[in-house]
């Protein structure tokens, strides 16, 4: 035993006591002193705990991330306490302990994994290390040291201790399971270990045929009591049923099973594939509350019965270990590739397979040496083998996937790699989405800009022009021209109405209209002006009579009609021309049409085509003011920018998609 006999609470200073030691010929180091600058910014710095202390235990020196843990303001608020001072008396003891077992015997503690009390009244735990420090003359003269956060380190650790244990559990139940092809004899094993799983009381078993009736029963007691209720409703949901735990009552516990002694059970299906074969309940004669843990850890122990008992009516044996193995692969969703030193695939889950033949045309057992087009030596070249790189799959659309190629720590001389894709196509459409909408919104506030410039001119040249056709003296020729100035004007105008629809500051009316009849209107208007090879239909929604928004119809018509035209001059030849109304309730966290629309009720209008589609090239420009594919005088390009703009004053957002050949869908979302 060390001493354990606390510092002496004296009110001499930390300077006394180093005068103290100059008496007896022992002095700090120069060096310390020297480099005191130096070392301060150095350890504030760190995020580990430094400290020195004298032979007395009291704090010389601390830096700023003890400081903070202690909950003090400043260094010089702990400077001269000792752990006494600061921490409850059995902790304050141990480290003392610790502290003067150093310094009495010259020798470091290193690596002790002690537990803390922050200022907060957490606990958490340590890895300190303390040395001893000597003056000029070799004495002992304090100890530094230096302490490490592992907290998280020992609840891993915990973790896996307890992951351990399952997994041994686990083993131990597939290794028993497979020790037999006996039904019977495997349906007891189940029973047996399920019960030692979590420490219940007894356990029945139940096999079901595909209709959910029984066709076996296994259990304490012939046949035995088994919740019939229950049962079915673990075989119809796949899923655990707790009945009766007193917390999360899904079930209340029927009366006989109660006066058999039964306080709580749990349901668990017993699954092969989507197929549930049966249903094991564990059972408790006193309340239990069945934590999350106990949950998951029956699911998979069912998981493996099921199996077993699969095996045992087809005579065949398993390999428990490769099919976990084989579980885990399969519900990552990247795929994953294991291959060797000369890139030969030794192991891929399904998402892998699917995207190895896309990118590279390999598939298990084949070298793979290139991924869309890029060796793999030369992505490891470019930035390093942790690194993600990203591969475009040509094709319409294109896809895009993101690859990590990373050695694998084998132990042996072997080299593998790990080999992680994911698809991230549909992230870089809507970051090309998001892109594409500040670029409009810039170009929109130029555009208004402009407007209002050019109206005012506009307005001053047809107002003069009109004012000098009152002229009773004008020719005929000048009237005839002033005319023409007053009908390009009125034209002018109406571009720019066009430029500020885009631009969202035209003046909107909003009332109360149905959407329904707002298409079989315009359906009825445009119908004469189609030529008889178009085929015009309207599709509604079954199930909803009326599609209520509140819009501006004149506004909207513009919408709708320009979409049209355009459809319709997109199909020369005849074609088909498609309204379709339908409702679309968008939930938090799900993914949207568009990136700007908020979870809530939406109605779609989607008006769609079998043209000549529009190419991946220009997709991207067609709502930019002034862009236009058709010859110079057809057109002002401003028809799709207006339709933008109009659609965005009314809260909604529109999609596009297109192929060329396969015509053309415009998605119109109108909040509902």
């Amino acid at each position: 035993m060390g001493d354990t006999r606390k510092p002496r609470n004296a009110s001499s200073t930390i300077n006394g006591d180093l005068s103290d030691n100059n008496v007896k010929g022992r002095t700090v180091p120069e060096s310390l002193a020297d480099e005191h600058h130096l070392l301060r910014t150095l350890i504030d710095g760190l995020p580990d705990f430094i400290f020195v202390k004298d032979t007395e235990s009291r704090f010389v020196i601390l830096n700023q991330a003890q400081v903070h843990a202690l909950g003090a303001a400043s260094p010089e608020e702990l400077i001269g306490k000792t752990v006494f001072d600061i921490f409850p008396e059995d902790l304050a003891q141990q480290y003392f302990i610790d502290e003067q077992a150093v310094i009495r015997s010259g020798r470091p503690l290193v690596g002790r994994e002690e537990p803390i009390i922050d200022a907060a009244g957490t606990q958490s735990w340590l890895s300190t290390t303390r040395v001893p420090v000597e003056d000029r003359q070799g004495n002992i003269v304090g100890l530094a040291g230096m302490s490490r956060d592992i907290t998280r380190h020992k609840e891993i650790e915990e973790a896996l201790r307890q992951s351990n244990r399952e997994r041994a559990l686990l083993n131990r139940a597939s290794q028993a399971f497979a020790s037999t092809l006996s039904l019977a004899q495997v349906a007891h094993l189940v029973i047996e270990k399920a019960v030692q799983a979590i420490k219940a009381h007894s356990a029945v078993l139940t096999l079901l045929d595909e209709k959910g009736n029984v066709d076996l029963a296994f259990g304490p007691a012939e046949p035995p009591p088994q919740p019939a209720g229950a049962r079915l409703t673990v075989f119809k949901t796949g899923q655990p049923l707790v009945i009766g735990d007193g917390q999360s009552d899904t079930v209340r516990m029927p009366e006989h099973l109660r006066q058999e002694g039964i306080e709580a059970a749990i349901g668990l299906p017993l699954k092969t594939g989507e197929r549930t074969i049966g249903v094991l309940f564990v059972r408790y004669e006193q309340p239990h509350h069945f934590s999350e843990r106990e949950v998951d850890l029956l699911f998979i122990f069912a998981y493996q019965a099921a199996i077993a008992i699969e095996n045992a009516r087809l005579h065949q044996e398993t390999r428990k270990q490769a099919r976990q193995v084989r579980q885990i692969l399969d519900t990552v969703p990247e795929g994953i590739v294991l291959l060797d030193g000369d890139y030969r695939v030794k192991l891929v889950n399904p998402s892998a397979d699917a995207y190895l033949a896309e990118l590279a045309g390999v598939g298990m057992g084949d070298v793979l040496t290139d991924l869309g087009g890029q060796s793999l030596d030369r992505l490891l070249r470019r930035q390093g083998p942790s690194h993600w790189h990203e591969v475009r799959l040509a094709g319409s659309p294109q896809r895009v996937f993101e690859v990590s190629l990373q050695p694998m720590e084998t132990g042996t001389e072997t080299e593998e790699w790990l080999l992680v894709l994911r698809e991230v196509t549909q992230e870089r459409e809507i970051q090309a989405q998001l892109q594409q909408q500040d670029r409009l919104a810039a170009v929109g506030e130029l555009a208004a800009g402009l407007a209002h410039d050019f109206n005012n001119i506009i307005a001053s040249v047809s107002g003069y022009a009109e004012l000098v056709t009152m002229d009773p003296q004008l020719s005929d020729f000048a009237r005839d021209n002033l005319g023409r100035m007053i009908e390009q004007s009125k034209q002018a105008t109406y571009l720019i109405r066009q430029m500020l629809d885009f631009s969202r500051r035209s003046v909107i009316e909003k009332s109360p209209m149905d959407l329904v009849a707002f298409v079989e209107e315009i359906i009825d208007l445009l119908q004469p002006t189609l030529s008889n090879n178009i085929e015009l239909t309207l599709e509604i929604e079954p199930g909803h009579d009326s599609f209520p928004i509140d819009g501006d119809p004149a506004q909207l018509q513009r919408v709708v009609t320009n979409l049209a035209v355009n459809a319709r001059d997109a199909m020369p030849d005849g074609g088909k021309l498609q309204f379709r109304l339908s409702c679309l309730a968008l939930e938090p966290g799900e993914p949207a049409p568009r990136p700007e629309m908020a979870p809530g009720e939406w109605l779609t209008l989607s008006i769609s085509d079998t043209g000549a589609g529009i190419s991946s090239d220009v997709l991207p420009h067609i709502f930019e003011p002034f862009f236009t594919t058709k010859e110079v005088g057809q057109g002002t390009g401003l028809g799709l920018a207006q339709v933008y703009g109009i659609v965005k004053q009314h809260g909604g957002d529109i999609a596009v998609t297109s192929q060329e050949g396969q015509g053309t869908t415009f998605s119109l979302y109108l909040p509902a």
